[in-house]
């Protein structure tokens, strides 16, 4: 490309930003990062060719130009003259065609004809090839047949690695590799028959590899719905095949028609017509899914189906996609091993725990459930869980405000009453120069005494009690009392939900980014927390370790023990 000419034609065809151009592009760079792509280069390579592509127009003929990427489409004989007017003016614009690396795609029966008129040139002559992601020309089924082979063969090299690490499969399973296909059913017109065996294996080996085991009919139909609708957003390939394709190409029919007839280009009407083909495809897409979502949960019994409604629900009104749409980065704690994510999942559906233990080694029960180790408080699991999450919370308030306080004693015993401790305290959160008192609590909305209740109420009613405990006494000390009540899948009350804002909201002024973007942060940060106290109750140990004290009767009272020559000592045991 010619810099200099790129430049004076962004002057004439891009005036707004040419002088912003000609800052950044008069001269070469002293720093090369070699990184993603420079979208403001491309655009500026676009003008760069328009020239060009102006000498090379001919009524005969139809271009077609992306970046570098040259085409044209018509009779044989102009085609053979575009290509010389190619050649001869290319160079003087920075455009060098190369034979070797062009094709020709002709009809079987025009074949020999194309030879002996592109002999010579370099150009390879086929009867079909693959142009923009698409494909021209014959063998199109075997194209996009040969396409799903390699899918196939790739899922099932990823469903391996899920059986060892399940969440970095999801992850790249739903952000990247399903994306290839989805693409490819927007370019090329096909039919869903032909996506069958990349449906049978994903239904087949990589769920299955996620999961840990064999998954019902009804629960891979569930998984293929996005998150915020209860599923694993591992979509369906064979359902919007014929919907992918329909909307693409609706929505680049002022670009079709421009080229087609040669009129000017529209940018505004090209792009109100996306947004309207892109609305019309998600709302058909949201009511097929609706629709979907209602025929599974009709056909799941009461406790499954109150699972993914309070799944959905919770989503919702927290605003988030979702610890499902979370990349697992390490360094931000975001990664959970194979156990803790396929506990996460049982929570999230109410499945059995996969190799969960067949008994409590705790309290000794024969039946050892989801519900079981969520609630039995041998072992202290359920109170560590609860500590784990307030450990959490404290860090967050420390990050923010730099002092916080655990276990603060908000109103001393006496012969008369108990004292009260609460979890947290902190100075200035809700107020300026007001201490803020703060009670952590983790209700397993599924236990069997809350079943028939709406998880709402549940919360709600577990919000209250903190209240009714604390309030008074914290009013008394001039200060304020806030409980954090939240579920064991991480779903918060509404006075929860205001706390994790004010804290984002300090955290982003404090760190200088946006507000939405820590919100969120904040609010995964502490559902992840949450996913792991909770897969805790579900593999920790409940029986404990025979120590010294139960071994000898000791209760850490002091033995005298002696040596040869030496007087006897006093040894305590800590």
């Amino acid at each position: 490309m010619n810099r200099i000419m790129a430049l004076w034609q962004a002057r004439l065809h891009w005036t707004r930003c040419a002088r912003f151009l000609y800052n950044c592009y008069r001269g070469h760079a002293d720093l090369v990062i070699r990184d993603s792509e420079d979208r403001l280069a491309m655009l500026l390579y676009g003008i760069s060719t328009l020239p060009l592509i102006s000498e090379l127009q001919d009524s005969e003929i139809t271009q077609c130009w992306y970046a570098d990427d040259s085409s044209a489409q018509g009779k044989f004989e102009n085609i053979y003259a575009w290509w010389n007017k190619l050649n001869l003016h290319g160079p003087a614009h920075g455009y060098f065609p190369q034979g070797n690396k062009s094709y020709l795609v002709v009809h079987p029966e025009d074949l020999s004809e194309a030879q002996q008129l592109f002999q010579g040139t370099g150009i390879k002559l086929v009867t079909g090839q693959r142009f923009l992601g698409g494909f021209i020309g014959e063998r199109k089924q075997e194209y996009v047949k040969d396409k799903i082979c390699k899918w196939v063969e790739a899922i099932k090299t990823l469903s391996e690695a899920g059986n060892a690490q399940p969440q970095s499969a999801h992850a790249a399973f739903t952000k990247s590799i399903q994306f290839k296909w989805q693409y490819l059913q927007r370019v090329t017109n096909g039919d869903e028959l032909g996506y069958k065996p990349l449906q049978e294996v994903i239904q087949s080996s990589f769920i299955p590899a996620l999961i840990g085991g064999e998954v019902p009919r009804e629960e891979l139909d569930l998984f293929s719905l996005p998150v915020n609708k209860g599923g694993l957003a591992i979509s369906d390939p064979t359902k919007m095949v014929k919907l992918a394709y329909d909307t693409s190409r609706n929505g680049s029919i002022c670009l079709i028609r421009s080229l087609e007839d040669r009129t000017t280009f529209s940018i505004n009407d090209h792009l109100t017509k996306l947004r309207e083909e892109k609305k019309n495809a998600t709302t058909e897409k949201d009511l097929q899914e609706n629709q979907l979502l209602q025929r599974i949960l009709d056909s799941l019994p009461d406790d499954r189906r109150r699972a993914i409604e309070r799944s959905v629900s919770n989503i919702s009104q927290n605003r988030t996609s979702g610890w499902l749409s979370v990349l697992p980065i390490q360094r931000q704690n975001f990664d959970l091993s194979p156990c803790e994510f396929r506990d996460a999942l049982a929570v999230r559906y109410k499945r059995n725990p996969i190799d969960a233990p067949r008994s409590c080694d705790g309290c000794g029960s024969g039946v050892f459930s989801l519900e079981h180790a969520l609630s039995c408080k041998k072992g202290g699991l359920v109170t560590r869980r609860h500590n784990e999450i307030r450990d959490v919370l404290g860090d967050l308030m420390s990050i923010a405000w730099g002092n916080c306080c655990k276990e603060p004693i908000i109103k001393e015993a006496s012969d008369l009453s108990p004292g009260l401790r609460g979890d947290l305290a902190c100075r200035g959160v809700w107020e300026p120069q007001r201490e803020a008192l703060f009670d952590v609590r983790v209700v397993d909305t599924d236990a069997p005494s809350y079943v028939t209740r709406p998880v709402n109420v549940v919360l709600t009613a577990a919000e209250e009690e903190k209240k009714r405990k604390y309030v008074s006494a914290c009013e008394q000390r001039h200060a304020s009392f806030t409980p954090l009540v939240c579920s064991a899948d991480a779903k918060f009350v509404p006075q929860m939900t205001a706390f994790l804002k004010v804290i984002s909201e300090r955290l982003a002024d404090k760190w200088g980014r946006p507000h939405e973007t820590v919100r969120g942060w904040v609010k995964v940060r502490l559902a992840f927390a949450i996913l792991r106290a909770t897969s805790m109750c579900v593999r920790g140990a409940r029986k404990k370790w025979r120590n010294v004290e139960d071994i000898l009767g000791m209760d850490g009272a002091g033995l005298r023990i002696g040596s040869e020559g030496q007087e006897g000592q006093l040894f305590k045991m800590d």
